[in-house]
């Protein structure tokens, strides 16, 4: 199982590097994270608490611009899982 500490640390190091190669691991430890909990209510709760701790992380400004664009792309990935794993709407 990866702790929201894990796969937060994690997606870090990944904007960090801002390796377009590391994509896929990304989305690994995201959905990873994920599908770590039992109920589609417990996984888009957990994606939530993963956009607000990189949504309030660090400035935009503090980073290249690579590390911008990969990170906007995490924040994308993990909106799309929420979606994707969460509880079913009828927009869906």
């Amino acid at each position: 199982m990866t702790s929201h500490d894990e796969c937060a640390r994690d997606l870090r190091s990944y904007i960090d590097h801002a390796d377009r190669d590391d994509l896929g691991a990304a989305q690994n430890a995201i959905l990873k994270f994920a599908l770590a909990e039992p109920d589609p209510q417990g996984r888009a709760a957990a994606m939530d608490a993963l956009l607000d701790d990189l949504s309030r992380d660090r400035s935009p400004a503090t980073m290249s611009e690579a590390q911008q664009a990969f990170h906007t792309v995490l924040i994308a990935m993990i909106e799309r899982t929420k979606t994707v794993v969460g509880p079913v709407t009828s927009g869906r």
